[in-house]
């Protein structure tokens, strides 16, 4: 029994012998092996930088704008009738005064013709009562002759009171027919003016029969076809006068006190940039509580921007000029909200503070930073990336 007790203790210090050797030589390759790693060092840090520079900022409000015609006139019926020839069409040039359309007039034209004949027949009414009245002035003239002869004879006795009397009394009657023929004439006389100013009020609105375009431009719309029934008030042809062109936008009213008329503005179109002057604000809020603004464009404009067009405009309430000028990526604002850069001074990171004093088109006019000096640029994940003190090199 105490032979194998012996024997199993031998065994078990044997393999924690063998054991401790073997854990021995693990740990002696492994410093070696530890000894021939290069050893750790921090690198500097890849950022992207870039350089202050001195320039210009135009600070500029965005607005969608689009394009239209500076004249355009939307040319209405005045009268209800049937739309009987059509002269013009959409993309059709005319010149002012040019016959676009022209309506049935038939019942005008039968108006007319009716009071022509009511005029003819007053007329005739009027010849026959000056006829009539020159026979009656004849009459009238005997019985007044008569009258003074009768008077001188009855004074002397020669013919009776009675008899002087009669004759008196025929003059009377001669002298109201008289008057009742000159109250007719002046009756007919008005009437035939009367008929003759309806027939012109007819010829003026006969006039309303033939659309006229009011000046020299392309029809943009023509809302009619032979035989349509317009109404008054009816839209029948948009006339636009494309010689001179325009953007019109809506300025809404957080916007208001920066825009004013003569302020400069920009857009691009097709690569191309133009600069505009507020010609126009309304005085007034527009339907969608917004105001409306104009910006005439040069002449030679309506050669390249189409009209109807949408263009994105900027127009400039501020002009930052002679300032340090840096990215606007370059700017971190901290949890106080105050604003500041990294400056990269002998290859180490300076906290700078900075106060932005003009924005536009992605950069920032700035002060607190010199010219020349290097600026880190924001980069994935931020700033939490790096750190005041931090070395770091050009990505």
């Amino acid at each position: 029994m105490n032979k194998i007790v012996a024997v199993r203790v031998v065994v078990i210090v044997v393999l924690i012998m063998v054991l401790v050797n073997i854990g021995h030589h693990l740990i002696i390759n492994k410093q070696k092996s530890l000894s021939q790693s290069p050893k750790f060092h921090l690198n500097n840090k890849p950022v992207k930088m870039t350089v202050a520079v001195k320039g210009s900022l135009k600070e500029s409000n965005e607005y969608l704008a689009y394009i239209e015609a500076e004249q355009t006139a939307e040319v209405s019926a005045r009268v209800v009738a049937n739309v009987q020839k059509i002269f013009y069409r959409e993309g059709e040039k005319v010149r002012a005064g040019d016959i676009l359309a022209v309506l049935d007039d038939k019942n005008i034209i039968d108006g007319i013709a009716i009071i022509i004949s009511q005029i003819k027949q007053a007329q005739a009414e009027l010849a026959v009562s000056r006829q009539s009245l020159l026979s009656l002035r004849q009459t009238s003239k005997y019985w007044l002759n008569e009258k003074h002869r009768d008077k001188l004879l009855v004074d002397k006795n020669i013919i009776s009171n009675s008899q002087f009397q009669a004759t008196v009394e025929k003059y009377n009657v001669a002298q109201g027919k008289e008057q009742v023929v000159v109250k007719q004439l002046f009756v007919i006389e008005n009437k035939i003016q009367t008929l003759k100013r309806h027939i012109d009020q007819l010829n003026t609105q006969k006039k309303y029969y033939t659309i006229i375009s009011p000046y020299t431009g392309v029809i943009s719309q023509c809302n009619i076809d032979i035989g349509d029934m317009v109404t008054i008030g009816k839209i029948l042809f948009s006339v636009e006068d494309q010689s001179s062109i325009k953007l019109v936008f809506d300025i809404p009213q957080i916007d208001i006190s920066y825009i004013k008329k003569g302020q400069a503005g920009f857009f691009t179109f097709d690569k191309e940039t133009y600069e505009v002057t507020l010609s126009k604000v309304y005085p007034k809020l527009n339907k969608s509580r917004m105001l409306r603004a104009e910006a005439i464009l040069k002449k030679t404009a309506n050669k390249t921007l189409p009209l109807g067009a949408y263009i994105t405009l900027f127009m400039t309430y501020n002009i930052a000029t002679n300032k340090v000028v840096l990215p606007q990526s370059s700017i971190a604002t901290n949890d106080r909200g105050e604003q500041y850069i990294y400056i990269v001074k002998n290859g180490k990171l300076n906290v700078n503070t900075v106060k932005v004093i003009a924005s536009a088109t992605g950069k920032v006019a700035v002060k607190g930073v010199k010219v020349g000096e290097t600026v880190v640029l924001n980069s994935f994940l931020g700033w939490a990336k790096i750190s005041n003190g931090m070395k770091v090199e050009a990505k």
